[in-house]
């Protein structure tokens, strides 16, 4: 679980952050133990960076509180928060808030759906919550310039690397997110326009309106879909076709078979590699050929023995 020591509201309406962002900078302002510090900076920054990673929608009373809630924070109390922040296990949050998504299309009745839906929903909040969190940081960072010692310095790069690489791994897999389109909307028209490239939780694939048609059956295509989930739907419209058995091409090639299995074998022809394999010892006119090379004797049904076609 996404370890940030942050909490603080992601959602809804932005008026509620300035008194987040007030009472949070009160609690700082009463001097608490070290750790509590930490706790409390980390859900500062957090709210900060969720205010301004929206603020077309803000307003400048709320923009305002932000700034002044960042003069609470001071220098230990960021590097305390930066020592404990992780990203440790966000990938597996992600994975199973795509699993959950792709269960929400499939389930059967609205309990499940609730269910699979709101377990989604809390994991792609996960990802926006670190999101947030460096946002709000890189703030600090430009009300105190150079503030941050070395250690610090690295252990916000290193967060920030780690983000990358669960960007990188995860974001095709939004193509699995169409269930959710409703509410990734909604974030989506939140965020500020210069947010929304890298934000790929609420906002990759999410006008595509045609994902939904890939898990209810529907034949599209999209560009960018997740290489699973193509192929989980061209199998389930596509259903391979039953493969020969040798059995059965000994029997055609013996003249065994009635004349509609016989048709059947004929039509699978073009797509049968084991057909395939049989038409490379037979010649031109249907005389068999020479094995190239014995594998050992087959009996046939009529008592007499054969050989085995090349591997």
């Amino acid at each position: 679980m996404l370890d940030l020591n942050t909490g603080g509201p992601v959602n809804g309406p932005l008026d509620p952050h300035r008194q987040e962002l007030q009472r949070l900078a009160a609690a700082l302002a009463h001097r608490p133990q070290p750790d509590e510090r930490a706790i409390l900076a980390g859900a500062l920054l957090t709210t900060v960076g969720h205010v301004l990673r929206r603020s077309q929608l803000a307003g400048d009373v709320v923009l305002g509180a932000a700034q002044e809630a960042l003069a609470a924070v001071q220098r230990d109390d960021v590097q305390a928060w930066l020592g404990r922040a992780s990203a440790a296990g966000l990938a597996s949050v992600l994975r199973r808030a795509v699993d959950a998504a792709f269960e929400v299309a499939l389930d059967d009745t609205d309990e499940e759906r609730s269910q699979h839906r709101e377990a989604a929903l809390e994991g792609l909040a996960e990802r926006e919550r670190l999101a947030a969190s460096l946002a709000g940081l890189g703030a600090w960072e430009q009300r105190y310039p150079a503030a941050l010692d070395d250690r610090a310095r690295r252990r916000r790069e290193a967060l920030n690397d780690e983000a990358k690489r669960i960007d990188q791994t995860l974001k095709a897999s939004a193509s699995a997110l169409a269930a959710l389109q409703d509410e990734r909307r909604a974030e989506r028209d939140q965020l500020d326009a210069t947010c929304r490239d890298e934000c790929w939780w609420y906002c990759r694939h999410v006008d595509d309106d045609a994902l939904l048609g890939l898990l209810t059956g529907t034949s599209v295509d999209v560009p960018g879909l997740d290489p699973r989930m193509r192929s989980a739907m061209q199998t389930l419209e596509n259903p391979p076709r039953r493969h020969l058995t040798a059995d059965e091409l000994w029997d055609y090639d013996l003249g065994l078979l009635d004349e509609a299995k016989a048709s059947w074998i004929r039509h699978r022809a073009a797509d049968c590699p084991d057909w395939r394999r049989g038409r490379r010892w037979r010649g031109s006119e249907g005389a068999r050929r020479p094995p190239v090379r014995a594998r050992g004797r087959r009996r046939g049904r009529g008592g007499g023995r054969r050989r085995r076609p090349p591997g």
